[in-house]
C-alpha cells in the first residue's frame, strides 16, 4: 500500500502535492482509513510531510497519539517549553480546527501544583452548592457555569498528564529493554568469540547514564523528590554552581532578547534559542537537585495526597458535573498514582554513579509494575 501510494504521489511531479481524498481512493481502490494510515507512515518514515489533511476519526486518534507522545518528551525534558508549544501548534493545525479544539497542551506547572489546582476547585465548587437556594439562580447558574468550566481544565491537564507519565515510562522502559538486548549480546559475543567489545559498551553506558537523568528529569516535572544517596554537601555545591550558570544564563538571554527586540530577530534567533535551550536543561538539572535533597517523606506525601484528592472526588457532590466526567479524571489520577510508585522505586535505584548496564535488569523489573 505505501509503495501503490508514493507512486500515486510521484505522479504530480511536484514537491508539494494537493489532491481530492475520493481521487486518491478510487485511484488506489482502498478504504479512506487504510489511506489515511498509509499517509502518516510514510511521513513518520521520512517520506513526505503532511500540512493538512481533511479530519476524521483515524486522523484524529492518530494526532492525539502524536500528542501523547509530545507531552511525554516534556516531561521528560527532552524539549524545551517553547519547541514543545511550537511542536504542539504544527501537530494539531494539520486539520480542521474544529476537529481539535478540545484538545489542550500539558500546562507548565509540576504535578503538584496540579493537584493543588484541582483541590481548590473542587472546595469552590463545594462551597458554592451551599450558597444554592440561598442567591439568585440566575447568579448560581453564571458562577456554576465558570467554576465548572475551571474544574474541567484542570481535571482535563490531569488526564493529559496521566497519559503523558505512562507513556513516558513506558518510552524509558523500552529503551532499557533495547539496552539490555545490546549490552547482554556484546557480552555474549566476547564469551563466545573473544572479541573486545569496550568500546561499545562504554557508548551503552553512556546511553544508560542518560536514561536515568531522564527519570529524574520526570520525577522533578512530577515534584517527586529522589532517595538521597550522596553526600549533602557535595550536592549542595553542585546545586550552588548550577543555579550561579543558570543565573547567568538568563541574563543572556534576556540581553539577547533586548537587541533582538532593537536590530531585529533574526539575527540573534540562535542565540535566544541556544539559550532557551540551555535554561531548559538548568531547570531540570537544578530542580531534580532540589528534589534529591529533601526528605523521601515528601515522596510518599505526594502519593497521600493524589489518594486524598481521589476520595474527595468519589464523595464529591455538585452540580453540572457528570458521573462519566468523574470517572475518567478518577481513572487518570489512579494512572498517576501508579506511575509515581513506579517512578518512585526507579529513583531510589538509581545511585551516584547512576545506573550501569548491570543494573538494568532490575529498573525492567520494577517497570513491569506499570498498568497495560
Amino acid at each position: 500500500m505505501k509503495s501503490r501510494l508514493l507512486n500515486y504521489l510521484k505522479e504530480f511531479k511536484s514537491e508539494r502535492v494537493v489532491f481530492k481524498i475520493d481521487d486518491a481512493l478510487e485511484r488506489l481502490r482502498v478504504s479512506r482509513r487504510e489511506l489515511e494510515e498509509a499517509l502518516f507512515m510514510l511521513e513518520d518514515e521520512g517520506y513526505l510531510t503532511i500540512l493538512k489533511i481533511p479530519p476524521s476519526d483515524s486522523v484524529v486518534n492518530r494526532l492525539k497519539s502524536r500528542l501523547n507522545e509530545l507531552d511525554a518528551s516534556f516531561i521528560m525534558g527532552l524539549i524545551t517549553e517553547t519547541e514543545y508549544n511550537k511542536k504542539w501548534r504544527e501537530i494539531v493545525d494539520v486539520t480542521s480546527p474544529d476537529a481539535t479544539k478540545d484538545l489542550e497542551p500539558l500546562p507548565s506547572q509540576n504535578l503538584t501544583d496540579l493537584l493543588k489546582a484541582f483541590r481548590t476547585e473542587c472546595d469552590r465548587l463545594e462551597k458554592l452548592r451551599e450558597e444554592k437556594g440561598k442567591v439568585d439562580d440566575k447568579v448560581y447558574s453564571e458562577l456554576l457555569k465558570v467554576y465548572t468550566g475551571i474544574f474541567l481544565k484542570v481535571g482535563n491537564a490531569l488526564k493529559n498528564y496521566a497519559r503523558a507519565l505512562i507513556t513516558a515510562l513506558r518510552m524509558i522502559r523500552d529503551e532499557l529493554e533495547r539496552l539490555r538486548v545490546s549490552s547482554e549480546a556484546l557480552e555474549l559475543d566476547s564469551r563466545i568469540r573473544g572479541v573486545n567489545h569496550r568500546a561499545e559498551l562504554e557508548v551503552l553506558e553512556k546511553k544508560s547514564r542518560e536514561l536515568a537523568q531522564r527519570i529524574l528529569r520526570l520525577a522533578s516535572k512530577a515534584g517527586f523528590p529522589q532517595q538521597p544517596d550522596a553526600i549533602a554537601k557535595e550536592r549542595e555545591a553542585l546545586l550552588k554552581k548550577l543555579v550561579d550558570e543558570l543565573n547567568q544564563a538568563e541574563k543572556s538571554l534576556q540581553i539577547f532578547k533586548a537587541k533582538a527586540l532593537i536590530e531585529g530577530e533574526a539575527k540573534y534567533r540562535i542565540e535566544i534559542e541556544r539559550f532557551e535551550k540551555m535554561i531548559q536543561e538548568l531547570r531540570g538539572r537544578v530542580e531534580a537537585l532540589r528534589n534529591e535533597l529533601k526528605t523521601p517523606e515528601a515522596g510518599e506525601n505526594l502519593l497521600k495526597e493524589l489518594g486524598s484528592i481521589h476520595d474527595r472526588l468519589s464523595s464529591l457532590s455538585i452540580d453540572g458535573i457528570n458521573e462519566e466526567t468523574r470517572r475518567s479524571i478518577g481513572e487518570a489520577l489512579g494512572l498517576i498514582g501508579a506511575g509515581l510508585r513506579v517512578l518512585q522505586k526507579l529513583t531510589g535505584e538509581i545511585r551516584e554513579e547512576r545506573p550501569a548496564l548491570h543494573n538494568i535488569p532490575r529498573l525492567l523489573e520494577i517497570l513491569r509494575e506499570l498498568p497495560s
